[in-house]
């Protein structure tokens, strides 16, 4: 059926059908349900190419990630194509690589395509470029949703994984566990969330009356064998730590990568607590406890979030509004802190020696 035939069906005009399902312009609540009503009963799909060649509007909303193929964006992704689906909209991915030149392209696409709207996870915060198309589209009625990282200097709605209560909350859990002394494992490069997590790892410290030191801070190179070389030693020394707290996937790989070498376990050995889970490791079965963050629902809320602008009224535009999406502790033991005493533990490392490979 076309959009004349259901008019003809609810009793209103093709008008009015338009502005119920563009969510344009007043309508009775009354008219609505009589509309939708007869929507749903002759299962009437809007034409997406009708739409666009009937006004300003693409019903395109458009999704610039750096890297599709990471977990955490495909769960984002996920979540976006999950709510985007049952209001007709078509998702236009735009996978940037982490170039800025090519994001800055991407969004000049979306001005000439005309999208809907934007959800945006930047290849970098500090960019004035990026910014600035932003800030452009918004003031021609695009409305933006960040998510996975910041721009600085502009006050666009954003949604992101609560790094710094997750990790919060993963420094307690090993604590819990009788650990005082946790090594930590930064990413290099000025990243948002991995300066969130830091703080929350920190902050836990602190309130718990720990220090930590700065050998006790490593942070992962681009080499997963360096960063493994760098834990080896601090295993080495008098003071080990009983903990390591990787803070990003890539820092979990290379903790294993170390403690395989050294013959050692996780949970048995030395506690260990990861940031986001890496499905690959447990089917190879190591039994790791990390901090999980729900990318499906980070979508979910940016899509939500984009929503609300869309029906909102010109004067009652607003940006700047920010929603966090918990994180959860998945529990599998890794952060257990079976040597009893820190002698015993220390011979126990003393005794387990490094196992060289020819090619090193």
């Amino acid at each position: 059926m076309n959009i004349k035939e259901i008019a003809r069906v609810a009793g209103v005009s093709p008008a009015t059908i338009s502005r119920v399902l563009n969510g344009s312009g007043y309508v009775k609540e009354e008219t609505k349900k009589k509309v939708m009503a007869a929507v749903e009963k002759n299962n009437y799909t809007p034409s997406l190419i009708a739409r666009s060649l009937s006004g300003r509007d693409s019903f395109s909303i458009g999704v610039i990630l750096p890297s599709a193929s990471q977990r955490v964006y495909s769960g984002i992704l996920e979540g976006i194509c999950r709510l985007a689906q049952p209001f007709g909209y078509n998702i236009v991915l735009m996978n940037t690589g982490g170039d800025i030149k090519k994001q800055h392209e991407f969004l000049e696409a979306a001005e000439n395509q005309r999208m809907k709207g934007l959800i945006v996870a930047p290849a970098a915060s500090d960019d004035r470029g990026t910014r600035d198309k932003l800030l452009h589209l918004e003031e021609q009625g695009m409305p933006v949703i960040l998510t996975e990282g910041n721009i600085k200097g502009a006050p666009f709605d954003c949604v992101f994984g609560d790094n710094w209560r997750g990790a919060y909350e993963g420094a307690e859990s090993l604590m819990d566990a009788g650990h005082k002394k946790i090594a930590v494992i930064r990413e290099k490069g000025n990243f948002r969330e991995d300066r969130e997590r830091f703080r929350g790892f920190m902050q836990a410290m602190e309130d718990h009356g720990l220090e930590v030191s700065d050998e006790y801070v490593i942070y992962n190179g681009e080499s997963g064998a360096e960063t493994a070389d760098a834990i080896a030693r601090l295993l080495e020394e008098n003071t080990p730590p009983t903990a390591l707290f990787a803070l990003s996937g890539a820092g979990t790989c290379s903790c294993m990568k170390c403690l395989e070498r050294k013959g050692l376990t996780a949970g048995e050995d030395l506690g260990f607590m990861g940031f986001d889970d890496q499905p690959v490791l447990y089917e190879l079965g190591y039994r790791l406890s990390v901090v999980e963050r729900d990318a499906v629902e980070q979508g979910r809320e940016a899509m939500r979030l984009l929503q609300e602008r869309f029906d909102e009224k010109e004067q009652e535009r607003r940006i700047g509004k920010r929603v966090m999406v918990p994180c959860r502790l998945i529990l599998r033991g890794s952060g257990n802190m079976k040597t009893v005493t820190e002698s015993a533990r220390k011979k126990k490392l003393a005794g387990k020696k490094e196992k060289e490979s020819p090619e090193r």
